[in-house]
């Protein structure tokens, strides 16, 4: 499998509790979060003056599995970069 970009190139990022990452590691094939085959984050905005609306974001896939911790750190998060195929608005 490849992937090639075109006119069009999207990057972000994730941040997860620890957990919920460990949670995700045990259900990927192999224990490898980054053979989870591309997937779809459905991305909601909105507030109390603003209609809530949504985008999708399609064909994500995890770019590495990290993780860092500091002294002194009470709630554990990693930081995920994600490739994105495509913004469904």
């Amino acid at each position: 499998m490849s992937r090639g970009s075109g006119n069009f190139e999207y990057e972000g990022s994730i941040e997860l509790y620890v957990e919920e990452w460990k949670k995700i590691i045990a259900a990927s094939p192999s224990r490898n979060p980054l053979l989870i085959p591309p997937f779809s984050i459905p991305v909601m905005y909105g507030g109390s003056r603003v209609q809530f609306t949504k985008d999708t974001l399609k064909f994500v896939e995890f770019m590495e599995n990290p993780f860092n911790a500091k002294q002194g750190d009470t709630k554990l998060t990693v930081k995920i970069p994600l490739i994105i195929g495509d913004i469904e608005r």
